[in-house]
């Protein structure tokens, strides 16, 4: 072969192949984890969001009728399920409980509650 020509051999591009991709599988694999630790932090956002607006429906309703509901699976996420649970410390006061229960991404059964008072003034 002729020694003005110019290029790369087929090992030289076998190698930069190798090197490339030995590269990317530790981005490949840092990119997966990114991604499921966002799907989690989704997950946990969508269920906050559902058990606030349960509880600002409770909150709006007269007193009298704040009670509490068997935890269902939900018609418009059914990845989630929500109770509420209703009890009365005291005369006149209501402690309203949300909880919202669901499947993390890696499989484990995840829950958000959030807490109010309801008052008869």
């Amino acid at each position: 072969m002729p020694k003005n020509r110019r290029g790369f051999t087929l090992l030289e591009l076998l190698l930069a192949v190798l090197f490339v991709t030995v590269g990317l599988f530790p981005l490949l694999n840092t990119l997966n984890s990114v991604l499921r630790v966002s799907a989690g932090s989704e997950s946990q956002i969508v269920a906050l969001n559902l058990a606030q607006a349960r509880l600002e429906e409770e909150l709006y309703r007269p007193y009298v009728a704040v009670t509490a509901e068997p935890t269902a699976a939900l018609a418009n996420s059914p990845a989630f399920r929500r109770g509420v649970a209703v009890s009365s410390p005291s005369a006149n006061l209501k402690k309203v409980s949300v909880t919202v229960y669901w499947t993390t991404p890696q499989g484990q059964q995840d829950r958000l509650t959030l807490e109010t008072y309801a008052v008869n003034y």
